[in-house]
């Protein structure tokens, strides 16, 4: 296991291995943009490089594969769910593999206890590759996740190779702001140079991109409701330097080399050190000085405290989401394993007991637990944006006129920014098919009367054991609150850095384990004792001037002389503060006490 600091060569560490071992070797990787990147690269280098993600046919799939059995595939890019297909096990064998790599390795401790849990099953296909060793890379791991990451693939003995997570170029600034954008603006007219904005949610980069834009900066924003083209062009643009500042979620960033990032500022606490510290070390990876600025208020700490009970809600909570569901798809207790119905949240008799964030985060976790299998883009929703004025419809009696005006009384802030919208809650409060809805929609986009991305959702819920009495469902005690302890203490260690006067980046190395670093010197809170410092040395100075004087006149050269330790401007300074609150007179070039 190499924990290694942003931009510090993970990849390096497998990929020349890779090539001097030859054939071929597997790399594990998270997300599909960091697999297309890193294997753009490669054949950039004249590497020979492939990937498997989703949204590839059979055809497709086969030929890749292909490829590593017969032909010259020197590293194949999978994910961890790709792991486990038949078609992708079936081929494996006959792999000539000599090196397996599990890049953003934290995600095996980050993710697989959560939503994706093909992430802990990673070591199942040592199995298939006995003698091939294995080599797990990341930026952020607490020595608690490195031993985690250890033991879940399924290593002969510990071996881990740290280097520390020192950034000495990198200055973490941490500090309550009420304008957020006032400040942003300002750190942008005097940093200059290439930045990120991390908001958490995706109408919030949207809103902020727009302003930025409004006032002449070139910005865009980047989040996961987007196309995947448009996604990468936004990206490929960044990296270019057409766009200047990317507004974003989390979701961008993992894996992005782009060296000259001179800043990346937080407009939301991040709900954990880890993410914190991969986000703000998007910054300075050509070894230049940066920034990176998290800007908190009273309700961010609040927002933070309270997601826990958000993402982990009681069991009370989940077991009457469970009876919900059940009773919805018209299950009876005792049957229902292996049927499959239609989700549809408003309809839920809780909905209005519960947040949807509530219900989804209850949703999520019977799925962990085994009850329900819900595929990924259950919770996704489609954008629109309007584009024309009301006056665009003089008749008012058309279909186009009649959704046009149930979006305005179902959704604020359409003109502005693409918005999130649901074509079922439309087609429902129309009182119309959903697929009549969808087409008008369509409709309007080709007519250039609505900015429309429609994501083809999937509400297919599949129910995969019988319904119990809702008492019954107790979870994985133990699992589930394991996970919750863990998410407690990563949301106090991120309120902790926030409230300590510590050194930020010592505080963050102690997290990590790097309990013996010096401080930083550089983040706000070292600039803060810098600051008293010398305020202190100054008022020790003023008492010292007063000590060289006498009832008699002396010379200005003479007090200068005796106190050497300070500089001679700094001392000149100082007598004509002393002689401005009246306790020194001079007179030419002497000084006497008043």
């Amino acid at each position: 296991l190499a924990l290694l600091p942003t931009g510090g060569g993970k990849s390096i560490c497998f990929q020349v291995p890779g090539l001097f071992l030859g054939s071929c070797t597997i790399v594990v990787s998270p997300l599909i943009a960091l697999m297309k990147d890193q294997v753009a690269q490669l054949k950039k280098r004249g590497v020979n490089a492939d990937c498997i993600v989703s949204g590839m046919s059979k055809t497709d799939i086969d030929r890749v594969l292909d490829n590593c059995v017969f032909g010259n595939t020197q590293f194949l890019y999978v994910s961890p769910e790709r792991l486990q297909t038949e078609l992708f096990l079936a081929r494996l064998p006959s792999i000539n593999c000599k090196l397996l790599a599990v890049d953003e390795a934290h995600c095996i401790s980050q993710w697989g206890y959560d939503f994706r849990p093909e992430y802990l099953k990673i070591a199942e296909i040592r199995t298939y590759l006995p003698d091939v060793p294995v080599i797990a890379l990341t930026a952020t791991a607490t020595v608690e996740v490195a031993n985690d990451i250890q033991e879940k693939l399924a290593f002969g003995e510990k071996n881990l190779i740290q280097k520390s997570f020192a950034r000495s170029n990198l200055a973490y600034i941490m500090q309550p702001e009420y304008d957020k954008f006032h400040r942003l603006e300002r750190l942008i007219e005097k940093t200059g140079g290439s930045g990120i904005v991390y908001i958490q949610n995706r109408k919030g980069t949207e809103e902020n991109a727009q302003l930025l834009i409004n006032r002449g900066i070139k910005a865009a924003a980047y989040h996961a409701g987007m196309t995947a083209y448009e996604r990468e062009t936004t990206q490929e643009r960044w990296i270019k330097n057409e766009i200047q500042v990317m507004v974003a979620t989390n979701a961008f960033g993992m894996g992005i080399d782009k060296p000259d990032v001179r800043w990346v500022v937080h407009f939301n606490i991040p709900e954990n050190p880890e993410s914190y510290f991969q986000e703000a070390g998007r910054g300075g990876r050509d070894g230049n000085k940066a920034y990176s600025v998290l800007m908190y208020n009273e309700a961010d700490i609040e927002e933070l405290a309270n997601s826990l009970e958000r993402k982990y809600p009681p069991i009370s909570t989940i077991q009457n989401v469970y009876d919900s569901l059940m009773n919805q798809f018209k299950i009876a207790i005792g049957a229902g394993e292996n049927e499959v119905g239609e989700l549809i949240l408003q309809k839920l008799s809780v909905f209005r007991q519960y947040s949807e964030g509530e219900i989804r985060a209850a949703l999520k976790l019977l799925a962990q637990d085994g009850q329900l299998y819900i595929p990924q883009n259950v919770f996704s929703s489609s954008t629109l944006k309007i584009l024309v004025s009301q006056r665009y419809f003089g008749d008012k009696t058309t279909k186009e006129s009649e959704v046009f005006d149930m979006l305005l009384r179902s959704y604020s802030g359409l003109y502005d920014f693409p918005t999130s919208i649901k074509e079922q809650e439309l087609a429902e409060r129309l009182e119309w098919k959903l697929s009549e809805v969808q087409q008008i929609l369509l409709n309007m986009q080709k007519k250039e009367i609505i900015e429309y991305h429609s994501v083809k959702t999937d509400s297919t819920i599949y129910v995969l054991k019988n319904r119990v009495k809702k008492e019954l469902i107790k979870l994985e005690t133990a699992k589930y609150q394991t996970l919750k302890e863990r998410h407690k203490m990563r949301i106090e260690a991120m309120l902790n850095m926030l409230r300590k006067n510590e050194c930020r980046s010592k505080f963050l190395l102690a997290y990590f384990g790097e309990l013996d670093a010096e401080n930083c010197g550089k983040c706000d809170e070292c600039l803060k004792e810098k600051k008293r410092l010398i305020e202190a040395s100054v008022n020790n100075l003023s008492s010292k001037i007063l000590q060289c004087l006498s009832s008699k006149p002396i010379e200005i050269r003479i007090v200068v002389d005796n106190l050497n330790q300070y500089s001679q401007r700094l001392v000149i300074a100082e007598i004509e503060q002393l002689e401005e609150s009246g306790k020194v007179v001079t007179m030419g070039n002497l000084i006497v006490s008043a």
